[in-house]
């Protein structure tokens, strides 16, 4: 599989007026993911945009996306949407130099409240289908069987979203975090999705695997389970929850992603991803 042409392409929509789509410009970044509750956060650096565009970025309650990947192979795919914290232009000549820093959704999640109640057996699905509608930004991804899991004793909340999210999780044994501004609950410990991205030296594994020691599963407190770290190059598609098959002579075998670092330059070396994975629960 071909790995060449960087792409990166970033487009800024504010709450207000036209949107701003940024692409052919040297961008760094970098990414964090985690699959717990915690925020994940980008720090985007753009070489030499106008004054107009700056304006632009300024504007108040921005959200951001951003796709990067391969002109070679599947194009560029979406590695980050979230809102726009501050933006920051520096002068460091002969480049100017401006910063947007962005985190994915908890904003809304710890400042939007809300009151539940509901009766015997209603299903989970059902709850969390009410609790994302009153979020504009934040959508559900698809549940699967958890879906149907029910509270039999019925289910009452008033607080934020986020509190309500971690009482939820806590009584069905799921988890829970927000990716690329979506709401991902799964069962605790274990995958969000059947599709398998193999990392291999053939498919961007670079260097060997190393064995992390004392891996710990999000949310769970279960501990010593074999755990690995390794970098590839940048893979939009890892993603927290999600399953990757190593295959090389140190690692072989299905892990779950607990995080992952994307770090790129579209006109420097830094292309990459770092993750940290565990076998599944």
């Amino acid at each position: 599989m071909p790995y060449f042409n960087r792409i990166a392409i970033a487009l800024v929509s504010p709450e207000e007026g036209e949107e701003v789509l940024l692409q052919n410009l040297r961008m760094e970044f970098e990414i964090f993911k985690t699959v717990t509750r915690s925020a994940n956060t980008l720090l985007l650096k753009i070489y030499n945009l106008s004054k107009d565009t700056i304006s632009k970025l300024n504007a108040a309650n921005s959200s951001i996306a951003l796709k990067v990947g391969y002109t070679e192979s599947s194009g560029a795919g979406v590695i980050f949407i979230g809102d726009i914290t501050f933006v920051d232009t520096k002068h460091m000549l002969p480049d100017i130099i401006t910063e947007i820093h962005a985190s994915d959704g908890q904003k809304v999640l710890r400042e939007s409240k809300l009151s539940l109640s509901y009766g015997a057996d209603t299903a989970v699905k059902n709850i969390l289908n009410d609790i994302t509608a009153q979020l504009s930004d934040i959508a559900l991804r698809p549940l699967g069987e958890i879906g149907s899991l029910a509270f039999k004793k019925g289910f009452s909340y008033t607080g934020t979203v986020e509190k309500a999210l971690d009482k939820i999780c806590a009584a069905l044994k799921l988890e829970w975090s927000i990716q690329n501004n979506e709401l991902q609950i799964i069962p605790r410990g274990k995958i969000s999705q059947e599709e398998v991205l193999v990392i291999s030296a053939d498919s961007g594994l670079i260097g060997s695997p190393n064995k992390q020691e004392n891996q710990d599963i999000a949310n769970t407190g279960s501990d010593n389970l074999p755990g690995w770290e390794f970098t590839s190059l940048l893979e939009s598609r890892i993603e927290p929850g999600g399953q990757v098959q190593l295959e090389s002579r140190e690692a072989n075998g299905t892990f779950r992603i607990e995080s992952v670092k994307h770090v790129g330059d579209t006109h420097a070396s830094p292309w990459f991803s770092i993750c940290n994975c565990i076998e599944e629960a």
